[in-house]
This record gives structure tokens, C-alpha cells and sequence, in this order.
């Protein structure tokens, strides 16, 4: 198994966070380009805030100056939703997929007893059939 090494945003050091805040930027350029999608409407939806209206509001991106919190949301965001490229492109940055808890939900549920589909109205009680679907039911031999 490899050796975990994403970056720990709350606790890295300003000096620490600033290769990897590099990466990230050179990824939302990559995917920008890769999606079609403007940079900064991209990077809005990553860190769940508007981009500033400053003269050069990807300075500090660039150069790898910005906050755990913003470097932290990019990152989830880049995981969560393009894992399997980024992983190709910076592996030591992308290690763990991200699941929703729903895909991790289906993922124990059918490792562990299967599926099954219960109707949340019936209470577990079974219900008879309408009149015609069991006739159609019993018209085809079951």
C-alpha cells in the first residue's frame, strides 16, 4: 500500500502550501482548457466564493500564496469531481478518492448483503397488486 502524502491544509505551513497551491493553479488552468469552462467561473465553484474584482485576482494563486482554506476547498473540489485526471497529472497531491455518502453507502451495502428495494410508503407490509396488473400478472402464467 502506498505511503498517504496529500497535503494537510490546516496544518502546513505557509512555505509548505505554496508547491502544491502551484499545482492546483496549473490544474484549474489545465481543466479551464480541458472543459471549456472559464477559469474563473471554474475556480468560483471550487472555492464557493466570488472571485475578486482586483486588477489581477490570480496573483497570489499563482504564485502559490493562498489561504488553507481556499487551497483546501480547490483541492476537495479537484478530488471529489476529477479525481481519476488528477491523479494522473499529480499524483502525490491526489491519492484518496472522494465519495459521496451515498456512493459510499451503495459501496458497503453491496460489498456487505446486496441491494434491496423497499417502498418507503409500505412500511414493509406487503401490498396486494391493482386489479389489472394482477391480471396481467396471472394472464402470463406466474
Amino acid at each position: 500500500m502506498a505511503e498517504f502524502h496529500e497535503v494537510d491544509w490546516r496544518n502546513a505551513s505557509v512555505q509548505d502550501r505554496i508547491a502544491p497551491n502551484k499545482a492546483l493553479f496549473r490544474m484549474m488552468q489545465q481543466l479551464s482548457r480541458k472543459l471549456d469552462v472559464h477559469f474563473d467561473v471554474l475556480l468560483e465553484e471550487a472555492q464557493e466564493q466570488a472571485v475578486s474584482n482586483t486588477e489581477d485576482p490570480h496573483r497570489n494563486f499563482r504564485r502559490g500564496g493562498i489561504s488553507k482554506e481556499r487551497s483546501h476547498k480547490i483541492h476537495e473540489w479537484i478530488a471529489r469531481n476529477h479525481f481519476e485526471w488528477a491523479q494522473k497529472k499529480e499524483p502525490q497531491l491526489f491519492q484518496v478518492p472522494r465519495k459521496s455518502d451515498w456512493e459510499q453507502f451503495l459501496e458497503n451495502a453491496v460489498f456487505q448483503a446486496g441491494l434491496a428495494v423497499v417502498n418507503p410508503q409500505g412500511l414493509g407490509i406487503a401490498n396486494r397488486l391493482p386489479p389489472e396488473e394482477n391480471q396481467a400478472w396471472q394472464a402470463a402464467g406466474r
